[in-house]
């Protein structure tokens, strides 16, 4: 898959402030864009992955073209690598994965050494003409 440069790149410090700075600085990155509360949340939950089950900092990506918006989370490989699972209702997590996968058009991971990147991109609506810098 060919992806654009980044439009915007964090690093962010493995603790549980940074779910919020992650989802912050991603609607400040998309604010006008149709499909930015689904990349806040998808980005907020694999941020929470990541702390959760990765090791030292996270780098966030977003990249934005006329078709998509893709982002990128990447930390520390833990020991497990992603899929989805069934949660019951008594779980108090286990979501996260099967939502950002009913929101996006297509995600996956890969491990590069010992960091391990999960992705997910969005499909952008048709004739949607926002692009990140054509308000500028």
């Amino acid at each position: 898959m060919t992806t654009a440069a980044a439009d915007a790149h964090w690093t962010l410090a493995p603790q549980p402030a940074s779910i919020r700075e992650a989802r912050d600085r991603v609607g400040a990155t998309l604010d006008g864009d149709p499909r930015r509360e689904d990349v806040e949340l998808v980005v907020s939950e694999l941020v929470t992955n990541a702390i959760k089950h990765g090791t030292g900092m996270v780098d966030v990506e977003v990249a934005v073209s006329a078709a998509a918006v893709r982002v990128l989370v990447t930390s520390g490989a833990g020991s497990d690598e992603p899929h989805l699972k069934a949660a019951s209702d008594e779980d108090h997590g286990g979501r996260g994965l099967a939502i950002m996968a009913a929101l996006t058009r297509q995600w996956g991971w890969e491990r590069h050494g010992d960091r391990l990147s999960v992705w997910a991109e969005f499909e952008r609506p048709e004739g949607d003409t926002y692009a990140r810098g054509a308000h500028d």
